[in-house]
């Protein structure tokens, strides 16, 4: 019985409430530099650890995910291959999905319609 493995890393990350696997990275990387498949990428990422899989995101173009068998790694191939500037191979970002997850999950909010305490007191208001 083959399982998808789409489905079964969405089943984990649910089943651990959503919480991001620490030894995931993700990657991109600009179209100008080519494409990238699933062996070049294993090509890129085997100097930083073992690698138990790599996955092409299928909804996103120029979008990957790799897991390595120990955090370590991870956190080695994001702190090297990171960034994305313009000294990277193919405008290359590596960066740790638990870290993607944690900028997602930090929602700013603000209450339209109370006022503040300094709009209270006259504060805060642009001069005019």
């Amino acid at each position: 019985l083959d399982a998808d493995p789409e489905a079964a890393a969405a089943a984990a990350e649910a089943a651990s409430g959503g919480a991001a696997d620490p030894r995931e990275v993700r990657i991109k990387w600009r179209g100008g530099g080519g494409e990238h498949g699933e062996e070049s990428l294993r090509r890129l990422l085997s100097p930083y650890g073992v690698l138990e899989g790599v996955r092409l995101d299928a909804d996103k173009r120029r979008t990957a995910y790799a897991t390595f068998a120990e955090e370590a790694a991870a956190r080695r191939a994001a702190e090297e291959l990171g960034g994305g500037g313009d000294d990277a191979p193919d405008g290359l970002r590596v960066e740790l999905t638990a870290s993607v997850k944690r900028r997602r999950a930090a929602v700013f909010t603000h209450r339209f319609g109370e006022a503040s305490a300094g709009d209270a007191a006259g504060r805060g208001q642009p001069a005019r």
